[in-house]
């Protein structure tokens, strides 16, 4: 009896058995390719995606404000020097020549650094790039210190600049990585935001150490690069413990600028960048300069009303990035460059100063909230692995328009006034509208 069982197994496992092999003979090239496909899938998104779903929300959000305060770091160093250009003058009796290439000098050199090495923030991945860069601008922001002279800080400043747009294009490419696209515009709008606030904070307080004459033994206009160089050392320890070994690296062979400009969707969606950036800008370098002309705010009283608006439109990139992940990145971009264009072409007919104010801070405030959702909507144009190369081709489409239409605004304002250049500007960031619409779809590579 039991060897009739036993026979009987063996008989019905020897049917299983061709049954399977039968089975996968038909089905086995399907399950290869499926299995094919799905590691395909997991090694483009880059192994970053895997790690940072194994990681809680609390240490993701961490690692977002480290990076967020590496950002302000870097801001702070493009952004306050001009401030200082009295102090300067009297130090060392620069003229305006030589203060204006002191000024532009980082923005430059961080737009070279950022497309240059943007691939090798790819290949590397951000955590070394990111600690090695931070580093390195540590090393560079001692320069301001001991520098003596114009060639001095023009080094110091080449420097720091550099490996800035460097840092910059790591801290933007690990956001994509680290937090999922359907949180990434709140966390990119947080990034945003701490650049944007370095101009408000970083300023005044430029300013107020700079009064001072002299600050434990050091000339006191360089007290604001003592600042700018504790921040950056706290950030290098947030950064060390915020990111683990191997976070936010793509590990997938990653491509060159001109590879990843034939990405569908990548060259209009940059070329919109540099439109709006260059556009929005150059209208608030010359309102200023145009609020003093009209008699309806002089420059001596306007450095509050820059704080304010700084610190609002910091507070309104922070805010209004989860809108942008609520109703879609694409939608809120679209919505935001609007209001923008709108607000511009509405500014171009002020005549008293509350109408400057209502329609400007909105105006504002939206612009600032429109960057953090446009990173986003960006970030996934390419796969993780090309992420490093896009951002420094996206940091270079922001310095080529911030370093174009300034240019052609100031020569169209000598000639025919303020009001027709905020027209045309209008229509610059409604053709950066159009770009977005037409071109870049959300999430591109779904």
């Amino acid at each position: 009896m039991g060897g009739e069982r036993t026979g009987k197994s063996t008989r019905v496992c020897a049917g299983f058995d061709r049954s399977f092999t039968n089975a996968r003979s038909r089905r086995g090239k399907r399950a290869a390719d499926s299995v094919r496909a799905a590691v395909a899938t997991l090694y483009n998104r880059g192994r970053s995606t895997v790690e940072s779903a194994a990681r809680g929300p609390q240490a993701i959000s961490f690692a977002v404000v480290a990076l967020a305060a590496s950002c302000f770091a870097m801001s702070l160093n493009a952004n306050v020097f001009a401030a200082l250009n009295p102090y300067l003058q009297d130090a060392y009796g620069f003229d305006d020549s030589q203060l204006g290439q002191l000024v532009a000098a980082a923005g430059l050199a961080g737009a070279l650094g950022a497309l240059l090495l943007g691939p090798l923030v790819d290949r590397l991945g951000r955590r070394p790039t990111l600690l090695g860069g931070t580093t390195v601008f540590v090393l560079a922001s001692c320069g301001y210190l001991l520098a003596d002279g114009f060639a001095s800080l023009l080094a110091t400043r080449l420097a720091s600049g550099f490996v800035a747009g460097v840092v910059l294009t790591s801290a933007s490419s690990a956001v994509a990585d680290l937090v999922p696209y359907e949180r990434r515009g709140m966390a990119m709008g947080i990034v945003t935001a701490a650049i944007l606030l370095a101009v408000p904070v970083g300023m005044p307080v430029a300013i107020l150490l700079a009064e001072r004459g002299q600050l434990a033994g050091l000339a006191a206009w360089r007290g604001i690069f003592v600042v700018q160089l504790a921040a950056a050392l706290v950030t290098l320890v947030g950064l060390a413990r915020a990111l683990p070994r191997g976070a936010a690296q793509a590990g997938a062979v990653p491509r060159a600028q001109w590879a990843v400009l034939r990405a569908p969707a990548v060259l209009p969606a940059l070329l919109s960048v540099a439109l709006y950036t260059g556009a929005f800008f150059a209208t608030v370098q010359f309102l200023g300069k145009w609020l003093d002309a009209r008699g309806l705010l002089a420059r001596d009283d306007q450095g509050v009303m820059w704080i304010v608006l700084g610190v609002v439109s910091a507070a309104g990139s922070a805010l209004l990035g989860g809108v942008a992940d609520r109703i879609g990145k694409l939608r809120y971009v679209l919505f935001s460059t609007a209001f923008v264009a709108i607000g511009l072409a509405l500014l171009a007919r002020a005549e008293t100063l509350a109408f400057v104010v209502w329609v400007g801070v909105p105006t504002g405030v939206l612009s600032a909230s429109r960057s953090g959702a446009v990173l986003a909507l960006v970030s996934d144009l390419v796969p993780a692995g090309s992420r490093g190369a896009l951002m420094g081709l996206r940091a270079a489409a922001v310095n080529l328009g911030t370093g174009t239409i300034p240019a052609l605004a100031g020569a169209l304002i000598e000639r025919h006034g303020f009001p027709l250049f905020v027209r045309v500007a209008a229509l610059l960031v409604a053709l950066a509208w159009l770009l977005v619409r037409l071109f870049v779809p959300e999430r591109a590579r779904a």
